[in-house]
């Protein structure tokens, strides 16, 4: 009988295992031939993998089920009853099993020999539930012919993978230039923007909202550049090259606030000649730098005034002042420049997911030259460049100085033109009558001559230089050449493959000069 029971226990899960799945296959079926369709309709790339997820579900489940509930023997042995009509034969054997006495053993013995005979398949058969699993037949087979004929939506859809590839792999480049910039606690907070970047780039649907992503971040970087950088940059790279060729203390390999430092702690020992010729270099040096970094400017100025009294415990403190200070506008512009240096690498991969490839651009650079003329042909000039991008080493080169960029690029800026006679050069509106420098008679070898005078000390002109002077033959008319001009710039824009916001500020300039 205990042979019979446990064979009879499996009979019954396999029973209703079956009666289960018949139940449920037509509507997992349909389910899965929904999802399947989903896909036809939507470039998603889930309801397929997910229509056979849910079919794999319902067997585990229902299989899982089928073993693992618990069946009590007396409800076998009443089951067993009820399909052999042995009326209460095994379930009454079960409770008097453990009965000692004549009575209990022939309630045994009669369920012993009802168990010789009896079958669990003739106690518990399987019903075929043909039509339910004709349903859900039908249905399976339509949805996975659907599943394995192509749709309009997988072109879409490997269009979609081809991009995400493409997303990932600039969101890779991104992390790995955060982690290096993160080794420098100047730009942490830049490399902890990139990483935010690319996590966001791994959330873009497609390569058009990945490059807006990078477009927003490059233009949320020029944003913060503050307006007067330029002149930083020339200041604290001008004090640079200064010192460098002339160390105020210390080997001309030393930073200029490390050298102010260490004139600090030795202007003590200097005699009376060296403090007065000192005074007059920090006060050149103050003089150069007021415009880009006053701060420092400020520091030695006090330092100078401190040395022409004799007050050389006040000349140290401002020397130390303005060692922290340059120290501080040394570190911004550094900071600056990686941005700037950013910022072109994200417009190069923008640009890249537009159309072009996410490859390794080059960097792009800009500068800019103001000047004014003053009388008897000199000028003096003041300019400005600086430069953004990668790929290369580069430099702003305007008549104030130099500038160097950030990381690449170029840009120039130009002194203005002093006019003979000694009078200044009134500023023109349009280009009626205005003129402009021919390149081409420069490349004839025609000279164009620089006159002025530099506007400080030999050796320390930061920030300013000389004009152009005279008009002479390598000038022409606006009007004439505005047009070449601009085809060439044209040219030049595609070569170098600019980013949309220089090609626009290239075609705005143009402009106005054809106005």
């Amino acid at each position: 009988m205990s042979r019979f029971l446990a064979a009879m226990a499996r009979r019954l899960r396999l029973v209703w295992a079956w009666a289960t799945a018949a139940w449920i296959a037509p509507a997992i079926a349909g389910a899965a031939l929904f999802l399947v369709l989903v896909g036809w309709l939507q470039p998603w790339s889930w309801p397929e993998p997910a229509a056979l997820g849910l079919v794999l579900a319902a067997v585990a489940l229902v299989v899982g089920w089928a073993l693992f509930q618990p069946l009590a023997q007396t409800s076998v042995a009443r089951a067993a009853d009820r399909g052999l009509a042995t009326k209460d034969t095994f379930e009454t054997a079960l409770h008097f099993e453990a009965l000692d006495g004549p009575f209990g053993e022939r309630i045994v013995e009669r369920a012993e020999r009802a168990a010789e005979t009896a079958a669990p398949a003739e106690a518990a058969p399987l019903r075929s539930w043909g039509r339910r699993w004709m349903i859900a037949g039908a249905l399976a087979v339509l949805a996975l012919g659907a599943a394995l004929i192509g749709n309009p939506q997988d072109d879409v859809r490997a269009q979609r993978a081809e991009d995400q590839a493409i997303i990932d792999d600039v969101a890779e480049r991104l992390e790995e230039r955060a982690e290096e910039l993160a080794e420098d606690p100047l730009t942490a907070e830049l490399a902890e923007e990139l990483q935010t970047l690319a996590e966001e780039l791994r959330q873009a649907e497609d390569v058009d909202e990945a490059a807006e992503l990078l477009e927003a971040q490059e233009q949320a970087l020029a944003a913060e550049r503050p307006n007067d950088f330029a002149s930083q940059q020339a200041a604290a790279q001008g004090l640079e090259r200064s010192l460098a060729d002339r160390p105020l203390a210390g080997s001309p390999e030393s930073s200029p606030a490390e050298q102010l430092q260490a004139l600090a702690e030795n202007v003590g020992e200097l005699s009376e000649d060296e403090q007065a010729a000192l005074a007059e270099r920090l006060e050149a040096l103050a003089e150069a730098l007021a415009a880009g970094d006053p701060a420092t400017a400020g520091a030695l100025a006090d330092a100078a005034a401190a040395l022409a009294a004799g007050d050389v415990a006040g000349a140290q403190a401002a020397l130390g002042e303005a060692a922290l200070a340059q120290g501080a506008a040394a570190q911004n512009v550094n900071a600056q420049l990686a941005a700037d240096g950013v910022a072109g690498e994200l417009g190069q991969l923008a640009q890249g997911l537009q159309g072009q490839g996410a490859g390794q651009g080059q960097g792009q650079g800009q500068g800019a030259g103001q000047g004014q003329g003053q009388g008897a042909g000199q000028g003096e000039g003041e300019g400005q460049g600086s430069g953004s991008g990668s790929g290369g080493e580069g430099g702003g080169d305007g008549a104030s100085g130099e500038v160097g960029g950030a990381d690449g690029g170029s840009g120039s800026g130009q002194g203005g033109e002093g006019t003979p006679g000694g009078t200044d050069q009134d500023r023109v509106d349009t280009n009626d009558g205005a003129t402009i420098v021919d390149p081409v008679a420069l490349a004839d070898g025609e000279d164009l001559g620089l006159g002025g005078t530099p506007t400080g000390p030999t050796g320390e002109v930061i920030g300013q230089g000389q004009g152009p002077t005279g008009a002479g033959g390598t000038r022409v008319p606006v009007a004439d050449v505005v047009g070449e001009y601009a085809d060439r710039a044209t040219e030049a824009a595609d070569r170098q493959q600019l980013p949309p916001s220089q090609q626009e500020l290239i075609g705005n300039y143009f402009d106005l000069l054809a106005n």
